[in-house]
């Protein structure tokens, strides 16, 4: 409900710890313009709106430790200038590109606090966030030329093949060489 606190524009503390709530929607704290702290910890909450926070350059706390988010868009709280704690631990992160402008933020703002864990890919499970380098939070890349399922055949001569990588970061790509053989 975006108008939810409308009429409490002075409010400056917000405790919805231990509530079931699992999406935080677009304009739900909007223009609080002495909101210091929100506290939505043990919540439940699977989403935080990107424009959820907007305008609300008081807010120095926010607690969101403890729920089911596995991503937080940058833009959620970038825009909170004077925010000096933001609490994310036991959430099941996916560290990917997805989630690295907030972490990169995070860390260069000295917001990061541990024990904020990575939940996902495996191989990063159960490290934290200050152990990785910005480049491990990364996307899979995706293969988009040839289609899937495309078949070459080639009789005779030479054969170019194009293929088209897509990733973030780019990924790299080596070209091997395809063995021939023939029978006499």
């Amino acid at each position: 409900m975006p108008a939810t606190f409308r009429d409490t524009l002075r409010i400056s503390v917000i405790n919805l710890r231990d509530n079931k709530i699992r999406s935080v929607p677009n304009g739900l704290f909007n223009n609080l313009t002495f909101l210091q702290r929100v506290d939505l910890s043990k919540c439940r909450l699977e989403h935080v709106g990107q424009t959820a926070f907007h305008n609300v350059p008081a807010l120095t706390e926010l607690i969101l430790s403890e729920n089911r988010l596995t991503t937080l868009s940058l833009d959620a709280v970038q825009s909170l200038r004077r925010l000096t704690g933001l609490v994310l631990h036991a959430n099941p992160w996916r560290c990917d590109c997805e989630l690295r402008p907030l972490r990169d933020w995070a860390i260069e703002k000295k917001l990061y606090a541990p024990p904020t864990k990575c939940a996902e890919p495996e191989h990063l499970g159960n490290r934290y966030w200050s152990d990785l380098n910005s480049t491990d939070f990364a996307c899979r890349p995706e293969i988009l030329t040839p289609p899937d399922g495309s078949v070459v055949e080639a009789y005779a001569g030479d054969v170019t093949l194009v293929c088209k990588v897509s990733g973030d970061p780019p990924p790299m790509v080596s070209i091997g060489s395809l063995a021939t053989s023939s029978s006499s």
